[in-house]
């Protein structure tokens, strides 16, 4: 049990709330913990982009089952200028014929990828024309989560390289930094000797400084 605390006068003193016994005071972490559990659970995936991916889902879902329906406004809206629309709803009302065709697929959307997948390795060109808006439509709901990750990387690594650094760098220092760590496979490839030879031969000083090489 945490050692009782009293308050600071400075704050009207009295007694601070204390758990009678152990089993009290774990209840009342546990019940915290998933409090701020639901929370963050509800600010990472209670945001426009998952509700837009939610609608392109159910669009294919529907259609594969063969319940097309337009495409929602916000899907309009959103990616009208990367989609023909009209052209999108009449190759959704061919999805159900294409599902149906491979009966082990069922009508997820992860077997509806998969079949689409078989079904454009197979009929080549002439597939990919006769249903390019729903390949593009795939194609669109399948890289928002990839770049969505990216972006989460990238701000992961630039608070570590921060944090590494400190105060110790200005803005040029950090891009560059902020490159060798990002892209450390290519980093690990080059010849540092070679660049060594290079940033010392850049002027006289550095050659007297550092001798020759």
């Amino acid at each position: 049990m945490p050692r009782r605390r009293k308050v600071p006068a400075r704050l009207g003193g009295g007694e601070v709330h204390a758990d009678g016994d152990p089993r009290a005071l774990y209840r009342r972490q546990y019940y915290e913990l998933l409090d701020l559990l639901i929370g963050q659970l509800e600010e990472r995936f209670d945001q426009p982009g998952f509700l837009v991916l939610q609608l392109v889902e159910r669009l294919i879902e529907s259609a594969a089952a063969g319940q097309a329906s337009p495409v929602p406004a916000e899907l309009r809206d959103l990616y009208g200028a990367d989609l023909n629309l009209p052209r999108l709803e009449t190759q959704l009302k061919l999805l159900t014929t294409i599902v149906n065709d491979d009966g082990d697929c069922g009508q997820n959307l992860n077997g509806i990828v998969q079949t689409l997948q078989s079904a454009s390795e197979s009929g080549g060109e002439v597939f990919r024309r006769l249903m390019s808006e729903v390949i593009t439509l795939v194609r669109i709901y399948l890289t928002v989560p990839v770049s969505t990750a990216t972006a989460e990387r990238t701000f992961s690594t630039l608070r570590r390289t921060k944090t590494y650094l400190r105060t110790t760098m200005g803005q040029v220092r950090l891009n560059s930094a902020m490159l060798c760590t990002t892209h450390r496979e290519r980093v690990d490839q080059l010849d540092v000797g070679a660049i060594a030879q290079q940033f010392v031969a850049v002027n006289d000083r550095r050659r007297g400084f550092f001798g020759p090489m």
